[in-house]
């Protein structure tokens, strides 16, 4: 909220909002209602927070307080009412402004010139050849109009809001149009030494009803001319005629018609702000593009030689042109502004060039202050023709010697949508340039400063080639052109020839132009499409632009939207496929939250006749208001939508809700069990409806339905292949995948890392093949070559889904539950980030995470941990499916599982929803409601519940035979035939499949780079968060060698308290580090500690953005869902508890190491020194066991330096890492360190060659520094080794492992109070181990230490029978 001036509180726009109305240089935005689909966004508000905030960039830049600002403005409808907000805006300041009403853009500027006026700055409210509805302000000042940033720092401001002034400025009304006409009539009068030098001339203009009317009565009829003929002169901001636009081929055939109808000599046209200006000569032939340009550059060139910018596209004959004029081509990039500030500089070096002009119309002349202006233009052309005239020459005489190619082409193929096209593009024109070298009779153009200019040799096209990026559309533009009848096509082709290798390109208008030449090609590639190992990109049906072998020009690039403002609805879909923010069919608006709630239940799966209450009946909580509900019999027509999706009222919300219900009581439909109802019907009915929803050999279906099926046949037929897997999951549950994919899921396979896509996690990982059919058909990185291998040694479709070998594959899974706890995880993590980073109108983190689960999950202990966790923490982005087929594999999980998974859901606050899947087992509408639904319950997790059959399709559906096991090759083939499959190739799929996933696909592409744009936005709005965003997205760290504040320790401390502090300086500096502990944290010291620079807080839902989390007693699942954080991304995530509850975490540790993802794991009371809590809490077998997962790091470091040489091995590697940490003080040693990094290194030394080596971790170092000292009292030289990771001392080299356990020192003892089986490696044959081959006990610990021989005396004793051995 943000106050005016008027004491009036208004609701203002976002800085984002604000930033979508940036167009280059300027500001345009829908200023008019009346076109369907198009909100007005640049609103009066807006206007008028834009001019107050010009006002405060000029005070700025000039340092006046006192200041006073022109505003004028074009024909169009919303004109007076922006003009009085700009000038509003303006006075608020305590600026003064001056209305100039109807006025031109070049006048605007002209204004501040004149020193009459004592203007600072100027606005010009147009949008200049745009539609009816848009407008813009354009900004000046004594300098010329703005840069893009200037843009940007303007909008900025605007929505910080601008403060009024102490006093509010004068405005008056003032028009300047008029003086600016009459300066142009001085100019042509002073040129031509005549008062009437158009007399006997009839020269015509056309206005397009925009501003440009003004130069008929104001500077052609004062000149003498006849404008007889003149058409279009009133401002009439509906454009009824045509659209003011020298570029539109309809306004300029009007123009031409209207020339030579009335026998003109010259004929005029302006675009609506009179900006530009196109010519017409005598014959009504166009003089554009290059004879524009060559009849202005010889006009000028005659005056003084120098040098004209044009942009990339002009001709090698307009080059010669000018050379033999006098002058030098400078061919520049596309853009007016760019060819502008390219002749500004050239003429700050000292080279002389009078002109910047683009192919478009836009020509700025040096002597009128490099101002694009269309007027102006005009009239030096007029002072041109009069001179002619008298000479007896024809204005066109001056361009005679043009030379002009016999043919051009300019083609505009599109980049598939959605896709980076200015990566493809760049990379393309990279090859294209290899590519060209290796063509003898190709050379590449001097001086080019754009795309790839290629010239061909008269044998191979006798002419040139030009290939480009264009500015702002995602299309390839390519110019080309001839001296010889047929060298376009002979360019192109051997273009095509190259173009057709990338299939992201729409090549119809190349094909188009080459005839049959391409149709063969194009024919022999659509025959292979269905032999591909992956799917083929189809070109785009429609054309990116009619070709014709003429030169034709790109539109303007006048700013960053024009040419697809400009656009009419008729011409946007003949030019560009636009994708719906839901690629589905069109969805009813969601409804309220609190309506959902008031509703028990809207409906249950339909069942055709009322029975008692099923085995599995919905808990009374769930349903308290159904009791009497009757289960109505059913049709066989089909229920409406709102029908076949029940939502379950969450236990304690019922009493809240109760009224509510009672009045709904006697139109809600009880909730019957499908599954039950469906073995309830009569069999006849259950056979006929069978019948008519599965005919047999049916082979036609919709491409909706066909997908579905294609999810199903193709899981079947890689589990047959492989002759193992578990066709059951993929064949029942893809209609709910698809639903998600399909019509939900954002996502680009393009960029499957993409930060801010949604997440789909398959917890059920034993249906993987659900997973690889699902990426092979979306576009991924997953060939049909990789399904025929699934299960393969090597393949990318391995049984179970792993994280890092399949693009796409956000989690490993496979053991039951660890899914639902890692989509829990991501959920947390997209809230922490979200709230971290998120400003108003920049939703950077803004995601949903999906999960899709078995029965199997949710027996598995751990979903209940992780799903209370997500429900206590209203993970409102979280959805989770829940594949309700009934069977495992010993059969119908009424034999374990009759539990209530509703009532269990609603009591952890989910929402819960159900959909009937078996009575109508494609349900893609009723699916797509329940996921709309569960969207818009933002304040708890939901989970749809959707009862559906195993094998669906498959002569084994609805049984546990289909569960683990292939469907047979009899059935798999009865399965097709079932489903009406069309393909009889395995593997084969429909080409029309590809392109209907294709269709979201690139509708997520599309929504990536929507979001690259906002982010671009964001980064200038908020530079400090975004850099921190990207560094954390990166996991960006610091020198942590550097900083030695991590390694000041100097008393006794235990390794837990020197962990802490440690965590505690690292929190300052790694602002991704987020954890807690499994509701340990005041033992573990896990906490990151408020401070006065730091405020760390906890993550609840009432501040996700806090760092400390609290899991609760739910270890199993707080180090899943710490791997589930980590796979997110953006976050450093630690858990901690007790050691020896590693036995709970150890599935989730062991699949962190598994994905190579580097959490951290903070294990305090290590051993039996945790004392009194006796031997259940005190850790033996645990370091063995964590010791043997690959890729594990464990640390047990002795001191507070090794804790920090953990902590740095943990932050910087890729594996995880263990710090397993004492609860008893520790002393602090001189020589420890970063040497810790190596795992294992000298702690104290003795002179010469050791005779006996003390190996020691953790607490028990300390045992062998004093042993060592024991025994030199004896004479024995000792070694004190400190082992704090056995996994990174083994990664060392030979030979430093040598230099600290050399192998000719047979006598050992290893010491470490935990089991010993870790040591033998070290201990060898001579060699003694102290460590715990029992359980321990229930006593302080210094009295169990000794009980269990850990004492330096026994150290000593043991080193003294190693020696004894070796004796």
């Amino acid at each position: 909220m943000t106050r005016f001036c008027s004491g009036v509180y208004l609701f203002m726009m976002t800085l984002q909002e604000y930033l979508q109305l940036k167009n280059g240089t300027d500001v345009r935005g829908v200023a008019t209602e009346g076109v369907p689909g198009e909100e007005v966004n640049l609103t009066a508000e807006a206007a008028e927070n834009l001019a107050a905030a010009f006002c405060t960039f000029i005070k700025k830049r000039t340092g006046k307080e006192k200041i006073r600002v022109a505003v004028g403005h074009d024909s169009r409808l919303s004109a007076a009412d922006l003009s009085e907000s700009v000038v509003r805006g303006i006075v608020k300041t305590g600026a003064d402004a001056v209305f100039t009403a109807l006025s031109s853009t070049p006048s605007m500027f002209m204004l501040l010139k004149d020193e009459r006026w004592a203007c600072d700055g100027s606005v010009m409210i147009t949008a200049s050849h745009l539609p009816f509805n848009r407008n813009g302000l354009k900004f000046f000042t004594q300098s010329g109009g703005l840069e893009s940033e200037d843009i940007r720092e303007i909008l900025t401001l605007a929505a910080a809001g601008v403060s009024c002034g102490d006093t509010f400025g004068s405005r008056e009304t003032k028009p300047y149009l008029d003086e600016y006409a009459a300066d142009l009539v001085k100019k042509v009068r002073a040129a031509t030494g005549a008062e009437t030098p158009l007399r006997g001339k009839r020269i015509l203009v056309d206005a397009g009803n925009g501003a440009g009317g003004f130069y008929v009565d104001k500077v052609l009829k004062p000149l003498g001319a006849d404008t007889e003929g003149s058409q279009f002169l009133d401002p009439d901001g509906r454009f009824p005629n045509h659209i003011p636009n020298p570029e539109n081929e309809t306004a300029m055939r009007s123009v031409c018609e209207a020339v030579k109808k009335s026998g003109a000599d010259f004929g005029i046209i302006f675009d609506t702000d009179v900006d530009r200006a196109g010519a017409v000569d005598k014959n009504g032939e166009e003089i554009n593009r290059n004879r524009l340009i060559a009849l202005i550059s010889a006009i000028l060139l005659k005056e003084k030689p120098g040098t004209v910018v044009t942009d990339s596209v002009t001709s090698d004959g307009l080059a010669r042109f000018i050379a033999a004029h006098g002058g030098r081509h400078h061919r520049f990039k596309r853009g007016y502004k760019n060819v502008i500030n390219e002749a500004i500089r050239l003429n700050a070096e000292g080279e002389y060039t009078p002109l910047a002009i683009e192919t478009s119309g836009h020509a700025a002349l040096k002597e009128n202050y490099f101002l694009d202006d269309g007027a102006y233009l005009v009239t030096r052309l007029l002072i041109a023709l009069a001179r002619e005239s008298a000479e007896g020459r024809e204005i066109t005489d001056i361009i005679g010697d043009l030379p002009e190619p016999k043919e051009a082409a300019e083609l505009r193929p599109a980049f598939e949508k959605g896709m980076d096209f200015k990566a493809l593009g760049a990379g393309l024109l990279d090859d294209l340039a290899a590519y060209a070298k290796t063509l003898p009779f190709v050379t590449p153009a001097p001086d080019n400063y754009e795309g790839i200019r290629l010239n061909f040799d008269k044998a191979h096209g006798d002419g040139w080639l030009l290939v480009r990026m264009s500015l702002h559309e995602p299309i390839l533009p390519i110019n080309a052109e001839s001296d010889s009848e047929g060298g376009v096509r002979l360019i192109v082709r051997e273009l095509y020839e190259f173009l057709k290798t990338y299939p992201f390109l729409d090549l119809s208008s190349l094909k188009k132009l080459l005839g049959a030449d391409a149709a063969d090609a194009a024919s022999d590639e659509d025959n292979d499409k269905n032999k591909t190992e992956e799917p083929v990109m189809t070109e785009h049906t429609e054309e990116a632009k009619e070709l014709a072998v003429t030169p034709e020009t790109e539109p303007a690039a006048e700013n960053n939207a024009d040419a697809a403002l400009s656009q009419t609805p008729a011409e946007e879909s003949s030019k560009t496929e636009f994708f719906a923010e839901n690629p589905a069919e069109e969805k009813k608006p969601k409804e309220a939250a609190a309506n959902e709630e008031a509703s028990l239940c809207e409906t249950a799966p339909p069942c055709e006749t009322q029975e008692p209450a099923p085995e599995k009946a919905p808990a009374p909580e769930e349903t308290a208001a159904e009791d009497d509900a009757p289960c109505e019999e059913q049709t066989e027509e089909e229920p409406p939508k709102s029908a076949r999706v029940c939502i379950e009222a969450p236990a304690g919300e019922s009493a809240e809700k109760a009224e509510e219900t009672a009045e709904e009581k006697e139109t809600t439909e009880a909730v019957c069990d499908a599954k039950e109802a469906e073995k309830a019907e009569p069999q006849a009915a259950a056979a006929d409806r069978e019948k008519e929803n599965n005919q047999s050999g049916d082979i036609i279906m919709d491409v909706q339905q066909t997908t579905i099926n294609a999810v199903r046949i193709l899981s079947a037929e890689a589990i047959q292949k492989a002759k193992s897997g578990h066709p059951g999951l993929p064949m029942g549950s893809a209609p709910i995948a698809y639903t998600l994919f399909q019509n939900f899921l954002k996502f680009n396979p393009r960029d499957a890392k993409w930060n801010d896509r949604d997440r789909f996690v398959l917890s059920a990982g034993h249906g993987s093949m659900l997973d690889y059919s699902l990426l092979y058909l979306y576009g991924y990185d997953v060939t049909k070559e990789d399904l025929k291998n699934f299960r393969q040694l090597g393949s990318k479709t391995p049984g179970h889904p792993e994280y890092g070998h399949t693009a796409g594959i956000e989690t490993t899974t496979g053991p039951l539950g660890q899914g639902i706890a890692n989509a829990v995880g991501m959920a947390a993590a997209e809230a922490h980030l979200a709230a971290k980073f998120n400003k108003p109108g920049f939703p950077v983190v803004d995601h949903y995470t999906y999960a899709l689960c078995g029965d199997g999950c949710l027996e598995e202990g751990i979903s209940y941990e992780a799903c209370s966790f997500a429900g206590t923490h209203a993970l409102g982005k979280l959805i989770l499916f829940y594949d309700d087929n009934d069977i495992t594999i010993e059969g119908d999980t009424d034999v374990t599982f009759k539990e209530n998974i509703g009532a269990r859901f609603a009591a952890q606050n989910w929402q819960v929803l159900h959909v009937d899947l078996i009575t109508r087992p494609d349900d893609v509408e009723a699916l797509s409601e329940a996921i709309e639904k569960a969207k818009a319950r933002t304040d708890k997790p939901s989970v749809i519940i959707c009862h559906t059959r195993i094998g669906y399709g498959s002569p084994l559906e609805g049984s546990e035979k289909c569960h683990g096991s292939p469907l047979g090759e009899e059935n798999l083939k009865k399965t097709k035939e079932k489903l009406g499959w069309p393909c009889a190739e395995a593997f084969d799929c429909p080409e029309e499949v590809f392109e209907h996933c294709r269709v979201a696909s690139n509708a997520g592409a599309e929504k990536e780079m929507q979001w690259k744009k906002m982010f671009a936005e964001y980064e200038y709005a908020y530079p400090d968060l975004a850099e921190e965003y990207k560094a954390a997205m990166e996991n960006a760290k610091p020198d942590f060698a550097q900083m030695e504040e991590l390694f000041d320790f100097d008393k006794p401390m235990a390794t837990r308290q020197t962990s802490a502090a440690v965590l505690n300086k690292l929190a300052a500096k790694l602002p991704q580090l987020i954890g807690g502990s499994a509701d340990l944290a005041p033992s573990n010291l896990s906490d990151m500690k408020d401070t006065e620079e730091n405020v760390y807080g906890t993550f609840a839902p009432d501040n996700y953005a806090g760092r400390n989390i609290h899991f609760g007693i739910r270890e199993h699942a707080m180090a899943a869902i710490a791997n589930g954080m980590q796979l997110h991304g953006g976050v450093q995530a630690y858990c901690a508890t007790f050691f020896v509850f590693t036995d709970y975490c150890k599935p989730a540790m062991r699949l962190s190491a598994l994905m190579n993802i580097p959490v951290t794991y903070i294990m305090t009371h290590d051993s039996i020194g945790v004392g009194e809590d006796g031997p259940t809490h005190q850790p033996v077998e645990q370091l063995i066991a964590l010791r043997s997962i690959p890729n594990m790091k464990v640390y047990r470091p002795a001191d507070g330096k090794e804790t920090a040489a953990a902590w740095i091995s943990a932050l910087t590697g890729t594996a995880p890492t263990v710090l397993v940490l004492t609860r008893q003080a520790l002393p602090q040693y001189e020589n420890s360190g970063l040497q810790a990094l190596k795992g294992g290194y000298v702690l104290e030394d003795c002179e010469g060659t050791p005779d006996v080596l003390l190996i020691g971790t953790g607490s028990e170092v300390e045992l062998c520094v004093e042993a060592k000292a024991k025994l030199a009292e004896s004479g024995v030289k000792a070694r004190v080794v400190s082992m704090p990771c056995i996994e990174e001392f083994e990664k060392q080299t030979g030979e430093y492992k040598e230099s600290v356990l050399p192998a000719a020192v047979k006598a050992r003892v290893c010491v470490e109070a935990g089991s010993p089986y870790s040591w033998y490696k070290y201990a060898g044959e001579k060699g003694e181990i102290v460590g715990m081959s029992t359980f321990g006990a229930s006593a302080p610990a210094p009295q169990l230490f000794e009980k269990f021989g850990f004492t330096a005396a026994n150290v000593v004793e043991k080193a003294k029978a190693s020696l004894a051995k070796i004796k």
